[in-house]
Formats: C-alpha cells, structure tokens, sequence
C-alpha cells in the first residue's frame, strides 16, 4: 500500500515519546535533580576536617562526612541547608563511645549534643528551633541544583 502525501506528513511530526530519564530532567521536582543538588551541597564538605577533632587540636581530614542535624527523612526542605551540616569524622559520627553523633552509647550522644551548645550555639540553636518542623514544602531542585553548581557550592 503506498502513502499518500498527506499520510507521509502527518507521520513525520509525531515525536518519539520521551525516556524515563528525559521525563525526570524535564521536571524540576524529580529525584533526578534532588540527587544532582543534593551530591552538589555535599561535595562542598568533602575533605574538611573534622570539627569536633579540630576542637580537641587534632586535625583529622580522614574520610570526614557532612552529618545533618535534623535527619534528611524527616524534613527534605533542610537537606541542601548549611545550617543543618556539620563536618565529622567516622569516630565522632558514629563509631566513638565518648562523643559521637549517632552513637550506641546513650551518653556519647549527650556528650555530643553538649559539645554542640558550647562550640556551635547558633548552629545548635536554629536545630533546636527546626527540630520538629515537619512542613512539607515544594523545592525546585533543579534550580537549586543550577545555583549550587554556578556558585561554586560557596
């Protein structure tokens, strides 16, 4: 059967549907520009030291992670915010039965939240004021994720 010219035209301007992945990268609020502005946030702190080491004079860049003082599942709207991170080391994050973050020692973790008022207490008193924030709030992610990597994360 042979097309008629005007069958040729109207099959020529259909499009192809797009991708999963050109779907998410059209829309602002997808996971996809979540993880590309959230990776940008972090890589600001990579290889920082740690900030409770710095404090004891020890000045420790091994593998220091950004820990988030209000936990990134419970408000999403806190997680690319400089207030809400904190550089720490392994031991200090987890690991330490002496001060630690998330430690299994009951203690270490008030120890932590101690160490927090008397060296950060701006820091300490805006996770104080935020803590149980659970509005949920719209982020343009793909935005955000423009102005972290055209600022330089800075």
């Amino acid at each position: 059967m042979k097309r008629t010219p005007l069958k040729r035209k109207t099959r020529l301007k259909r499009k192809k549907p797009l991708s999963k992945r050109a779907k998410k990268q059209k829309n602002p609020y997808s996971s996809y520009w979540k993880n590309q502005a959230v990776e940008a946030f972090m890589a600001q702190y990579r290889g920082k030291p740690c900030e409770v080491c710095r404090t004891l004079g020890v000045h420790n860049r091994y593998m220091t992670c950004a820990h988030h003082l209000i936990a990134q599942g419970r408000a999403s709207k806190y997680k690319c915010e400089p207030m809400n991170v904190i550089v720490l080391c392994p031991a200090h994050h987890k690991w330490d039965q002496h001060l630690a973050a998330h430690s299994d020692n009951p203690l270490a973790v008030e120890r932590f939240l101690r160490w927090m008022e008397t060296h950060k207490p701006e820091q300490t008193a805006w996770w104080l004021e935020h803590e149980h924030d659970k509005t949920i709030a719209k982020i343009n992610w793909k935005e955000l994720c423009d102005f972290l990597t055209n600022t330089g994360a800075s």
